[in-house]
């Protein structure tokens, strides 16, 4: 069985990150998920629902990752740079805890297992689209990574931190993963039968609904597809009192008590500070004669 690791990079989406780990867990069933990594950045509604395989990642007071302050070398940038952000948060997680990891977006449900995904002996999995692997279903592998001289943020290639640069690619998180792709050992596999993709939910509110008037509310995209992660309670199975035995229980044959004869004259049970000593055992008492 496999000991999986997942990240999920919060941002201002408890419902859509809650749902995606009731999907974790009602989809994952060949392998152990033992960590369920959750780098949280939100400015506004910070992730609070908790199990007990969550390793919780706070950086909602810019403990970790000061964005503003990180962001001041690049003039050029586009705001308010999402895709850096999100990619820049991966590296760091990569550089904190160096262990394999399945990289989720926190706008997606499993439609199936995903341990497909897991492969220790390659540098990444995932499907290659657009000039990168995508970000929200992606295995990486940050030792052979590190051998290959390889990483997952570089500002090279993240378009919104570079306005004014001639490209031909709309680089994007995941790019370096494509570009180095022949030096990485690698695996493609398509994503379309693993996941539903909400896309774009955390700026869904200021962008997608105000600009495309047919993307669902969250909301209601998890409730169209709820199949994917909700998990009917199960039922409490209660005796049928008609179907219990009616008969009498014998009676229990009460067996004489020995008679032990003391040692001394006379023996009291003492003191409650006397019994608390012996361990609260007052066979263990023995006081002076009477």
């Amino acid at each position: 069985m496999k000991n999986i690791n997942i990240l999920i990079v919060h941002y201002n989406t408890p419902e859509l990150t809650e749902c995606l780990i009731k999907s974790i867990n009602k989809k994952i069933k060949d392998s152990n998920v033992s960590n369920i990594y959750i780098f949280d950045n939100s400015d506004s509604r910070p992730f609070t629902y908790r199990q007990e395989n969550i390793r919780y990642i706070d950086n909602t007071q810019k403990q970790i990752i000061d964005f503003e302050k990180w962001a001041e070398k690049y003039p050029n940038k586009i705001e308010p740079f999402y895709s850096s952000k999100h990619c820049y948060t991966v590296q760091t997680f990569i550089d904190m805890i160096g262990e394999p990891f399945i990289l989720m977006d926190s706008d997606i449900l499993l439609k199936k297992d995903v341990s497909d995904f897991w492969d220790e002996n390659l540098a990444f999995v995932g499907d290659g689209i657009g000039g990168r692997v995508v970000p929200f279903l992606c295995f990486i592998n940050p030792k052979i990574l590190k051998e290959r001289g390889v990483s997952y943020f570089d500002d090279r290639y993240t378009y919104d931190l570079n306005k004014n640069k001639t490209t031909t690619k709309k680089y994007d998180t995941g790019s370096t993963l494509w570009l180095n792709k022949n030096i990485l050992p690698h695996k493609i596999i398509r994503h379309y039968s693993y996941v539903i993709h909400y896309s774009g939910g955390s700026y869904a509110k200021e962008y997608f609904i105000k600009n495309h008037k047919e993307q669902l509310s969250a909301d209601k995209w998890l409730q169209v597809y709820k199949k994917y992660w909700y998990e009917e309670p199960k039922p409490v199975i209660t005796p049928d009192v008609s179907e219990t035995a009616t008969t009498e229980p014998e009676e229990e044959k009460v067996q004489p008590k020995a008679t032990i004869k003391p040692k001394n004259k006379a023996v009291s049970f003492g003191s409650l500070e006397a019994l608390r000593k012996s361990g609260g055992n007052p066979r263990k008492i023995y006081l002076r004669k009477a």
